[in-house]
């Protein structure tokens, strides 16, 4: 009988490495799907974050000159990340949807920097105005 149960086993144990193997094989396989499944969960967030950076970055542009250009380099970039995206592409999904951020980070730090400027000119305006007045007083009082 100790034969019979030894010669049962031996099969069982060798189902049981087949199964482990299956089974790691099985777990691999899944972490490589979840993977790629991350993967494009990270580039569609990505993309969104692009359409809000856009969003925003157009509220601050409006009709300013200043930073247009750079906003219709971030729609372009953007639409090509959507492209890629429905192509399955999510390197290039993921490279043009940070392209568009950046375009439209860059079209708001461009109108920030004009609006600067524009600021900065009437500060200076206003102080040789004021020094004008000044200079011309104190002709005056002499």
């Amino acid at each position: 009988m100790n034969k019979q149960t030894s010669t049962v086993r031996k099969p069982a144990a060798k189902r049981t490495t087949g199964t482990r193997r299956l089974l790691v094989l099985t777990m691999v396989g899944a972490g490589l799907v979840a993977g790629a499944a991350g993967s494009s969960d990270l580039t569609k967030d990505r993309v969104t974050q692009s359409e809000v950076a856009i969003q925003q970055a157009q509220q601050q542009v409006g009709r300013a000159e200043s930073g247009a250009i750079e906003l219709e380099h971030a729609k372009t970039a953007l639409v090509a990340a959507q492209n890629a995206m429905k192509e399955g592409d999510e390197q290039a999904a993921d490279r043009n949807a940070e392209r568009a951020r950046l375009h439209a980070e860059l079209a708001v730090a461009q109108t920030q920097n004009a609006a600067a400027q524009s600021a900065a000119a009437e500060v200076l305006a206003s102080s040789q105005s004021l020094q004008q007045e000044v200079d011309h007083n104190s002709q005056i009082k002499r």
